[in-house]
């Protein structure tokens, strides 16, 4: 079934930290979303099979690194090939929320984006709005040229 430009997007935001999430939320709720949080791989997981399809995941923080040399992250890796295998997400926009260390990995797994930590709501914004509705960017307009 397809949803109309106008339809509310749902955005899955995985990440650890309570403070990261407590500003991140809010944002994206402000562009006109529902957001679905999720704290550790189990958790997004349980979401991404059991809910309706995403438009778009952002990828945090929920593990440390398999590997000192590498800085690669176990459960950020395998949830985004989980996602890529998933026929009902491999179009899904997945949006990568870390520091440097594991982007070109992720990318290579299949990561739509990415946005290095920290950032600002301006730049989590300017990233995410390509992949969310014409209604999330009018959201975005009104509220920046209100006086």
């Amino acid at each position: 079934m397809e949803t109309s430009p106008t339809a509310v997007k749902k955005v899955l935001v995985v990440e650890a930290s309570e403070l990261i999430l407590r500003w991140v939320i809010p944002v994206i709720e402000k562009l006109g979303c529902h957001v679905t949080k999720a704290c550790d791989l189990k958790a997004a997981l349980n979401v991404i099979q059991q809910s309706q399809p995403l438009d778009l995941i952002l990828l945090g923080d929920i593990s440390r690194p398999t590997n000192i040399e590498s800085e690669i992250p176990a459960a950020e890796m395998e949830l985004l090939q989980q996602v890529r295998r998933n026929p009902k997400y491999r179009r899904t926009a997945v949006v990568v929320f870390t520091n440097l260390d594991w982007i070109d990995e992720a990318k290579r797994a299949g990561a739509s984006n990415w946005i290095v930590k920290p950032c600002g709501a301006d730049d989590l914004e300017t990233v995410i709005l390509p992949y969310l509705s014409s209604a999330a960017a009018e959201n975005k307009k009104e509220r920046h040229s209100s006086p």
